[in-house]
């Protein structure tokens, strides 16, 4: 099977690395893989796995463009077999539209996150299946972009399992490391992650709190545990890309969003590493962790249960071992990478032997 990657660039990101992995677990599992972006730095990394690249303007939102490189696309398949075309991001989506009416190709489109409603996001519903991350993005694809409930597929986004073989036990000493990673922004939820860390220390804890990334929320989040006398406990990393690195310094992972969010590749990472998590119970959340046993969801904004779950996997630190053993157990049954791209070819095979003029 040949299949056709689109997305706008093929910088650093989520969407892309997502696409270039999938591209690498296709590519093993025998089948073709070309990718249609606007270019970027991880085109050489593609190539290395064998993975064609067609460099487009798919990044521009100008109507002209998204019918230009639809023409021009049309045109390029001529030359090849395709069998489904995969669409990443709204213009993208446009784009595959086009083609797949001049060609006939089947084409499908990745719904990524909870897309605002407007004109551009519902094209998803024009397409022929719409895969969802989590299963709380495909009720929202039905609910606010009219998608039809029977073109839906919830594939689970993966990850290289591998690359956090060597990320050393949690709870090896006090004091124990708690941390979270992503953008420092009001809906993360760091503040109420810094004032339930607090209460752990007043509680005489031995423990820490370690934040990476960066963000607007910064000097806030600075200032707030300076106020609250926890300066000396919080170390903040800045931006931080090496997250196998990053999570050899955490015994306890906490995701304490204040809004849903799809399918959250952090808690899928920190699981991988073998950490016990406690996230807020919201979006898909709730796909990832099961509560209780490979962590704890708790209310959002809460910083009495947020300080709560923290308190019982502190204070009983083999509890917390033995659910980071069986997040591990679940990441390699539901979001690896390789398990994603084999649920992926059962999408794309519901196209096998349909009809096309490429």
């Amino acid at each position: 099977m040949r299949i056709l990657q689109v997305l706008p660039e093929l910088e650093l990101g989520g969407v892309e690395t997502f696409v270039v992995l999938l591209s690498k677990e296709l590519k093993k599992l025998g089948h073709d893989v070309v990718v249609v972006s606007s270019g970027g730095r991880l085109v050489d990394e593609l190539k290395e796995y064998g993975v064609g690249h067609i460099k487009l303007p798919v990044s521009s939102k100008n109507p002209v463009t998204i019918w230009y490189s639809a023409f021009l696309l049309s045109k390029i398949l001529k030359g090849l077999h395709v069998d489904v075309i995969h669409a990443h991001s709204r213009v993208p989506d446009w784009v595959a539209y086009f083609v797949s009416l001049f060609t006939r190709v089947p084409f499908v489109v990745s719904a990524h996150a909870f897309y605002t409603p407007h004109w551009g996001s519902r094209i998803v519903a024009k397409a022929d299946r719409v895969i969802c991350d989590s299963v709380s993005v495909g009720e929202y694809a039905v609910e606010r972009l009219g998608v039809s409930r029977d073109k839906i597929r919830v594939v689970y986004n993966g990850i290289d399992v591998k690359r956090f073989e060597d990320v050393k036990p949690p709870f090896s000493n006090p004091p124990y490391s708690i941390g979270t990673v992503g953008r420092l922004a009001p809906s993360k939820g760091q503040k109420v992650l810094i004032e339930a860390f607090a209460r752990l220390l007043k509680e005489g804890l031995d423990v820490r709190l370690v934040i990476a990334g960066d963000g607007p929320l910064m000097d806030e989040l600075v200032s707030l545990s300076e106020s609250l006398g926890v300066s000396g406990y919080v170390e903040f990393l800045g931006f931080r890309s090496d997250i196998p690195d990053v999570l050899s310094q955490i015994d306890l992972f906490v995701h304490p969003s204040l809004i849903p969010e799809p399918l959250s590749m952090a808690l899928i990472e920190a699981m991988a590493a073998s950490r016990p998590v406690v996230a807020s119970g919201v979006g898909g959340f709730r796909e990832v962790i099961v509560d209780g046993k490979t962590g704890y969801l708790v209310k959002p904004a809460s910083v009495d249960e947020l300080a709560d779950a923290m308190r019982k996997i502190v204070i009983n630190p083999e509890s917390g071992i033995e659910m980071g053993e069986n997040g591990l157990k679940r990441v390699r049954e539901l979001f690896s990478s390789d398990v994603m791209a084999t649920k992926m070819l059962e999408v794309y095979g519901e196209f096998e032997g349909a009809n096309s003029e490429v």
